[in-house]
Parts: C-alpha cells; sequence; structure tokens
C-alpha cells in the first residue's frame, strides 16, 4: 500500500509559524515601559537622596569651618563673605568651580548655590551669635528633603532657618508636611527662577 506524502506545512504549522499581533507588540511596550519608568523613578529617588546626604555633610563641614575662621572676630550683620570663606578654605574643594573662588559656591543639585553670611543678630538665633549658611536654586523635593534632614541631624548647633522667607524666629519643630509647605511656596525675588527655592540656616557661632 503506497502513502500519500503529507504536506510539508499543515494548516496549523503555519498559525505557529506567524507573527505577533499589534495587540501582542503593544501589550510588551506597555510592560517594559512600567518596567523601566520604575527603574528610573526609584534611581532618580536614590541619586537625590545621595545628593541629600552629601549637602547635609556639606552643610557640617562649612559649619565647622566657619567656627574657626571666624574664632573670637568681629561678625558684621548681613554681610556676605563667600568668597573670603573660600580663600580661608571654609568650603570643601568640590563645592568650589575650578578651585577658583567666585563668591559662590556650589551645590550638589543641579544649578544649586551655596553662601556663608554673618549673622550677628541674637534676637533671630535664640540669643547666640551666629552666622547663616544660605542654599539657594532648590526644587521643591530637594529643599523639603534637605531640610528634614538638617533638622533630623544631631549636634550642628543649628538655632533657626527660614525657608522661602519663612521661618525664624520660630522654634525648629516643623513637621515634614509643614517643610514641604513653605518648600512648595516658591520664592519670586529677583532673579529667582520657577520651581527654586531658598534655605538659610543660622548655626551657633561657638
Amino acid at each position: 500500500m503506497i502513502e500519500t506524502a503529507r504536506p510539508l506545512f499543515t494548516p496549523a504549522s503555519r498559525a505557529t509559524r506567524r507573527g505577533f499581533t499589534l495587540t501582542e507588540v503593544a501589550i510588551v511596550i506597555a510592560i517594559v515601559g512600567l518596567i523601566l519608568g520604575a527603574i528610573w523613578g526609584a534611581a532618580a529617588d536614590a541619586i537625590d537622596n545621595i545628593r541629600t546626604a552629601r549637602a547635609v555633610r556639606e552643610t557640617i563641614a562649612i559649619v565647622a569651618a566657619a567656627r574657626v575662621f571666624w574664632k573670637d572676630g568681629p561678625l558684621v550683620q548681613w554681610a556676605d563673605v563667600t568668597q573670603l570663606a573660600e580663600i580661608a578654605g571654609v568650603f570643601p574643594s568640590e563645592m568650589i568651580p575650578g578651585g577658583v573662588p567666585t563668591g559662590t559656591a556650589n551645590g550638589p543639585w543641579p544649578g544649586s548655590t551655596v553662601n556663608l553670611e554673618t549673622f550677628d543678630n541674637w534676637a533671630y538665633s535664640a540669643g547666640n551669635a551666629s552666622f547663616n549658611v544660605a542654599w539657594w536654586g532648590l526644587s521643591n523635593q530637594a529643599c523639603t528633603r534637605y531640610m528634614a534632614a538638617m533638622l533630623a541631624a544631631q549636634n550642628t548647633g543649628l538655632v533657626s532657618a527660614m525657608i522661602n522667607g519663612q521661618g525664624w524666629p520660630y522654634t525648629l519643630t516643623w513637621s515634614v508636611t509643614d517643610i514641604g509647605n513653605m518648600c512648595n511656596d516658591v520664592y519670586q525675588g529677583a532673579a529667582m527662577a520657577p520651581n527654586s527655592n531658598f534655605i538659610q540656616l543660622a548655626f551657633t557661632r561657638y
């Protein structure tokens, strides 16, 4: 008995060899997009946490060096002495662009800057001779995280603070919600771009 030759490709085998449908491709793209979005969000959050921790470390280093810089010396209220402090080595080297003192030190966030100000005003610093470390050009998130981290830091000598013109001479008992509200009330003064906050921190001189 002679068997007839079977066809090389059956309808079923053809079906298994067809490509993806547009619906299937769209589903895969959507899933990949969700995964990449989650990874990107987590990475951005981790980077901002690193920048916040660096800003706190830099602030503490500035405060310690500034106390030596001003030891037993006179303070003039509301004088910006950033460039003098840069020359004296008060700022960490990574904050000075190109190692050349310009009067404005760079912060860890893009576009952020830091200034050192004399502020010998006892009324606003709980009866302590003090000076300011001022941060400029912070996003709402950076402003909130940095201020919350500084309040949580121990033994820094922080006695008062101002966020976008709000704060001192009040006590440092803000919640994260309070800080977030002040950081979202963006200062709209001269040369300040939208979504750009400033924080001034008063530290004891001794």
